[in-house]
């Protein structure tokens, strides 16, 4: 052992090396193994994306556009064909030919022929222009008693009208008291006997009836500008009755614009419902709406954007942005029972909410919704009903005929199209809603 230990002293170097061949060979196998796998998976990595590249190149997916949120899609991932690009195109084409015939459309229906009250004014009317014509659409828009104003308009237009004036049946009832009194004493100063003055209170009841009845012959609906919100409710929400000290500002000359195209398709449904068969208005007793008592449209608008950040159901959404108007926008059942909703991400249309309470047939209701549908996009997502005590409003003047009538409060949904209406925004009015610059020339 000694000699053996003696000998690794003497030959020390040898040992080292033998020792360090010894160890290098099962060590450098091992690592080399290790570098070997790294490189043989990362050649077959890229081997993989490189064939993953190629099948993709040669394989494509035609897909049709969708018109609408519930329709299927369709779309074929296929090898590039000729035959399929050819069949996929042409159908393309032939939709989106289609949609656009559809959009000139619904653009037109929607817009009806709506243009300013004052033209020049918007969208950005500027300078001494400017506040010379927000003055004027605020004479025209303003209710001070005027018959020229455009609300007091509007309701000519669709036949409305009052009941006769009661002092003004007060006179023609204590005439014919008087003139069939001297008729029964032949000029005599005796008192009626019990009989005659039954026979007397008769016929002066049914000659009240007879003027009642004449009015609403005359007239298509009972209305009168009470029917409009008198102000003090914000903007845009109402018929102000009082001139601005100074010229108002350019958002709210358009919430009084947009109002009164909202306030006149309205009262056009109203219009409609109370057509005859041969296209002329209906009298009262035969109109389906006999006495409008109220509309209110939607408070505030475009300043609830502003203000709470929220969509038309007040929920908050965040930042405000208007979304891509070309985006397909996916109905919202917990909004509407329509789905349809307005606020930060429809940049396609807006919903304002009309709420229109009258006195109209019980039983030609559906005539009445069917009017708001033909209008325009309207539709009614709710209705209240409640009696109507027909004395009491007889003894008032209005006289409905012999149709059982009903009081109605509904909730119209209107539906306005971004495509007309955006141009005619003021900046402001743009703001609200959130609408990009680079979405503002795509109107």
């Amino acid at each position: 052992m000694s000699n053996a230990v003696s000998w690794i002293k003497g030959h020390l170097a040898v040992v080292s090396c033998s020792v360090v061949i010894l160890v290098a060979v099962p060590v450098a196998w091992y690592f080399s193994s290790n570098w070997n796998k790294q490189i043989r998976q990362k050649q077959e990595n890229a081997a993989k994306d490189k064939f993953n590249a190629v099948e993709s190149a040669s394989r494509v997916t035609y897909r049709l556009p969708r018109l609408s949120a519930d329709e299927p899609a369709v779309e074929v991932t296929s090898a590039p064909n000729s035959t399929l690009t050819e069949w996929f195109k042409a159908h393309r084409e032939k939709i989106i030919a289609q949609a656009q015939g559809i959009v000139r459309e619904a653009e037109r229906m929607n817009r009806r022929g709506h243009v300013p009250l004052v033209e020049g004014l918007f969208p950005d009317a500027a300078g001494q222009a400017a506040q010379v014509k927000a003055l004027e659409l605020a004479e025209k828009i303003v209710y001070t008693g005027a018959p020229t104003s455009a609300y007091p308009m509007l309701l000519r237009k669709i036949g409305a009208g009052t009941p006769p004036e009661p002092s003004s049946v007060a006179t023609i009832v204590a005439d014919e008291r008087a003139k069939m009194e001297e008729q029964i004493t032949a000029g005599t100063r005796r008192e009626l006997t019990p009989d005659e003055r039954d026979r007397v209170s008769k016929a002066l009841v049914e000659r009240r009836l007879a003027e009642y009845r004449a009015r609403a012959s005359e007239i298509s609906v009972y209305a009168t500008m009470e029917v409009f919100p008198a102000g003090g409710r914000g903007l845009g929400s109402d018929v102000p009755r009082v001139m601005p000290a100074q010229p108002p500002a350019l958002d709210e000359c358009f919430m009084w614009q947009f109002d009164y195209w909202v306030v006149s398709d309205v009262l056009d449904a109203i219009a409609l419902a109370n057509t005859d068969p041969d296209g002329r208005p209906s009298p009262v007793d035969r109109s389906v709406a006999k006495r409008l008592e109220r509309i209110e449209t939607s408070d505030q608008w475009v300043m609830a954007f502003a203000a709470r950040g929220s969509d038309s159901m007040g929920e908050s959404v965040g930042t405000v942005d208007s979304g891509s108007p070309d985006a397909l926008i996916e109905p919202k059942f917990s909004r509407s029972i329509t789905g349809r909703w307005s606020g930060p991400g429809n940049a396609v249309y807006d919903v304002r909410n009309v709420a229109v309470t009258l006195v109209a047939s019980s039983a030609r209701l559906p005539e009445l919704m069917d009017a708001f549908a033909r209008t325009n996009f309207m539709t009614v997502t709710d209705l209240d009903l409640s009696e109507v005590d027909v004395w009491a409003d007889l003894e008032q003047g209005y006289f409905y005929g012999s149709e059982h009538v009903i009081r109605a409060k509904f909730i119209v949904e209107t539906i306005w199209l971004r495509s007309w209406t955006q141009p005619l925004m003021p900046a402001r009015v743009r703001g609200y809603l959130g609408i990009s610059s680079e979405n503002q020339g795509r109107d």
